[in-house]
């Protein structure tokens, strides 16, 4: 099972391309092309390590608020 979630992850291997190898093209280096999905969850993760104290701060305010307006 973590060997289908592995792939899934690092998604489709795209070679170069004979062209890009001549250096007849700029583009067309081997890469590997992750699905949407992973580069969200990848970008959502950069951010929480990133801004890890506003996320808690935030969360926290929230619950605050909620809780203030379920006493009303």
């Amino acid at each position: 099972m973590f060997d289908r979630v592995r792939e899934w992850w690092e998604g489709e291997f795209v070679g170069s391309s004979l062209k890009h190898i001549l250096g007849e093209e700029g583009g067309g280096e081997s890469h590997f092309r992750r699905p949407r999905l992973a580069k969200v969850m990848i970008v959502a993760m950069r951010f929480l390590k990133r801004e890890w104290k506003w996320v808690v701060g935030t969360s926290i305010s929230i619950a605050a608020v909620c809780v203030a307006y379920l006493r009303l």
